[in-house]
């Protein structure tokens, strides 16, 4: 296994009683903590790239009882920086541009674990805390995690036993809603930081996998888990998801995190984390329940968790996840975009160089009201980038668009403008933290004949065409725009 695992040599093993399985023993106010990381690749030919974050999970035990162990499980994914958006930034800027990370995607839910280690999702008939959990409340199943996106709420520290005994080379199905049977074996002996642990592992896959002539698409899953014997629950876990298309591999996701030290709270810390763990998970339930309601209604919603951060200033490791929903009440807040734009006639033939540049009017993606035009940028150059929100492409790009933008200030206007949805590209500016403004494209891409994405276009001080460059992206393109640039500077 290729998790980092602490493993002893299995002749430490020899003479001992046989591992046996079973489901998780916790205590009311456990909690456990996994860290840990996700890659996520894309393998085709035209579109490769590896994203990396960092995954942290933190399980919270409410109470135990016959019918289960009632538990909250906060997901925290944070982006890491991409090595490749950093060049091109620097590149451009011709310095270290720093930016700051991202939001993280932080989810809560409540979460019931049988004595096997099957889960379900609780799901109050209330929302105001205290929240009555007891065996009558509804649960649901959890959505099994995404086969191409990191995951949003990870319960891989639970394994799903046979309802009857579970040994040592057995194997056994688990069902997930919508998918395949996944199928898991119980291999050998092992130690893991000095306990003694089983060593399991899972595959899934679609109908015809291994059939590419019969199955165009598909995909395969692998897990592997070393499970605490004297605990129930996992102590590592690995789990990769690859796609195919075809003969060709086209992209994984792999989660890999261990378990770190464990707590117990007891007396007012167990009462402290677990007000903070019912309030996040109302905070989301009622953030949730609120698409139809009017702005002043959200505002409103807005300002009682507010309230709520503001009359507890010690927070519990929980906290994020009420942090995270402000965040949403944010995006949702929005006063949504409209944007219709005039563009000015032109020809109906690309753009040359030494021509004058198409001229347009765009609407900032971010205000309704606000506006750019092209020729209102005359007497200086213009730096003009058609991309695609949300693309693979679509970061660096961005990247090269904010570093000019810091580095030429006033002297040089660059216009980003997004062909896409306007609320797409007002989401992926704020995930950023971007200065420069971003503008709809939609309707400007056919006036310079935009096919592919990205595409640079530069502009002088009288407002014709002087470069355009439409070869995709990488850390060369923001030296070669500054280039560009520069030389009309002198």
């Amino acid at each position: 296994m290729s998790v980092g695992f602490v493993v002893l040599s299995a002749a430490l093993l020899a003479g001992a009683e046989p591992v046996t399985l079973s489901g998780p023993r916790l205590a009311r106010g456990d909690e456990l903590v996994y860290a840990g990381t996700v890659e996520e690749t894309g393998e085709r030919f035209d579109n490769r790239f590896k994203k990396k974050y960092q995954l942290d999970v933190r399980v919270f035990v409410l109470d135990v009882h016959a019918g289960g162990t009632d538990c909250g499980v906060m997901t925290t994914v944070q982006p890491l920086d991409d090595p490749l958006v950093q060049t091109a930034m620097v590149a451009a800027a011709g310095s270290d541009a720093r930016r700051e990370k991202p939001a993280p995607i932080v989810r809560l839910e409540l979460i019931r674990v049988s004595d096997r280690g099957r889960v379900k999702v609780l799901a109050p008939k209330g929302t105001t805390p205290p929240l009555a959990l007891d065996a009558r409340t509804p649960t649901t199943d959890p959505l099994p995690p995404s086969t191409d996106a990191p995951p949003t709420v990870e319960l891989g520290a639970f394994v799903p036993l046979p309802l009857g005994p579970a040994k040592l080379g057995g194997t056994w199905d688990a069902a997930e809603p919508g998918r395949p049977p996944l199928v898991w074996t119980a291999g050998g002996e092992t130690v893991w930081n000095g306990r003694r642990c089983a060593e399991l592992s899972a595959v899934q896959q679609t109908d015809g996998y291994d059939l590419p002539e019969t199955t165009r698409h598909g995909w395969k899953r692998t897990d592997a888990v070393v499970l605490a014997a004297a605990d129930g629950f996992a102590s590592a876990v690995e789990r990769t998801f690859v796609r195919r298309e075809g003969r060709d591999r086209v992209g994984s996701v792999t989660v890999r995190y261990e378990l770190q030290p464990a707590n117990r709270h007891s007396g007012s810390k167990y009462t402290a984390v677990r007000a903070e763990v019912e309030a996040a998970w109302a905070f989301a339930a009622e953030h949730a329940a609120s698409v139809r309601l009017r702005a002043d209604e959200l505002r409103s919603r807005r300002a009682e968790l507010d309230r709520y951060l503001d009359d507890r200033g010690t927070a519990t490791p929980f906290r994020p996840a009420i942090e995270a929903v402000r965040r949403r009440y944010d995006t949702t807040a929005a006063p949504p975009v409209v944007s219709k734009i005039v563009i000015t006639p032109v020809e109906q033939e690309p753009p040359r160089a030494g021509k004058p540049a198409p001229d347009f009017t765009a609407a900032d993606v971010t205000k309704p009201t606000g506006r750019t035009r092209l020729s209102a940028h005359l007497g200086k150059p213009v730096v003009v980038v058609f991309y695609k929100p949300g693309s693979v492409t679509s970061v660096e790009t961005l990247a090269i668009c904010e570093a000019l933008h810091r580095q030429y200030a006033d002297a040089v206007a660059v216009v980003p403008l997004a062909v896409g949805k306007p609320t797409r590209a007002a989401e992926q500016r704020a995930t950023l933290k971007l200065t420069v403004p971003v503008f709809d494209g939609g309707e400007v891409r056919a006036a310079y004949a935009v096919e592919s994405y990205p595409q640079f276009f530069v502009s002088d001080q009288k407002g014709l065409l002087r470069w355009a460059f439409d070869a995709g992206v990488g850390p060369e393109v923001g030296y070669l725009v500054k280039q560009e640039v520069d030389k009309l500077l002198k």
